[in-house]
């Protein structure tokens, strides 16, 4: 996993990519670690990234507005942020950014390990090939493409952002093949991918794509809990 610190705070910066070294090594997990320190150099390689480590506010530099440009150049879901500061006051603008999640930097050494580790196997799962059959021919679409599947007659349609699928299959199968590759049941004839969610309303999701879902009773409860771990609340 590709990953950025953006912090003005060098020894504060490094120390932190001390650490991520450490759990790489510890946990025997591939982390490939970048520190910046000014804006300028860093805001010329957001696009290499899965994860950002992201200081809310630095003497020349706002966080916040530095996040928005990040979430402008965003290549699907990535890169992730993380938002490390000890400026609790900010925590609620930050939200309203949609971050992976924030850390308070007095707490790094207890949450960071936790929450690399957590969007480590996100990043895995979201770089799995799920083949299907259409027709006579295997089609491998990555996890990360699908947008979400629909029952229609005898076949599940899956829909990217370019492309719809189609294969012959109950949705009771994918149901249990892709939940645990971050996907949810909506309804009886819906199943969506959760990375692909950005807001959870009373009984419908709304998209990336701006397409609104609707959600029936007994799955509002569990979509609510699937996002909100997801989005890291």
């Amino acid at each position: 996993m590709r990953i950025a610190i953006m912090d003005d705070d060098k020894e504060f910066s490094d120390k932190v990519q001390n650490m991520l070294n450490n759990i790489s090594a510890d946990k025997n997990i591939s982390l490939s670690v970048d520190v910046y320190n000014n804006e300028e150099e860093f805001s010329k390689h957001i696009g290499k990234y899965e994860l950002i480590l992201l200081d809310i506010e630095m003497p020349q530099i706002d966080g916040l507005q530095l996040c928005e440009t990040i979430n402008r150049q965003k290549n699907g879901e990535y890169p992730y942020v993380i938002f490390v500061s000890n400026k609790d006051n900010l925590v609620f603008k930050a939200l309203n950014l949609i971050p992976y999640s924030f850390i308070r930097k007095c707490d790094i050494e207890f949450d960071l390990e936790l929450r690399i580790l957590s969007l480590y196997k996100r990043v895995q799962a979201s770089r799995t090939v799920y083949t299907i059959k259409e027709g006579y021919d295997d089609v491998n679409l990555r996890i990360q493409d699908i947008i979400f599947l629909e029952k229609y007659k005898n076949y599940i349609m899956f829909h990217t952002a370019g492309s719809v699928y189609k294969e012959r299959g109950k949705m009771a199968v994918k149901e249990k093949e892709l939940t645990p590759f971050g996907f949810a049941r909506i309804n009886v004839g819906n199943i969506v991918n959760i990375r692909h969610i950005v807001k959870v309303g009373y009984d419908n999701i709304m998209l990336k794509s701006g397409e609104t879902l609707s959600v029936s009773k007994p799955y509002r409860a569990d979509i609510r809990k699937k996002c909100s771990r997801f989005w890291g609340n």
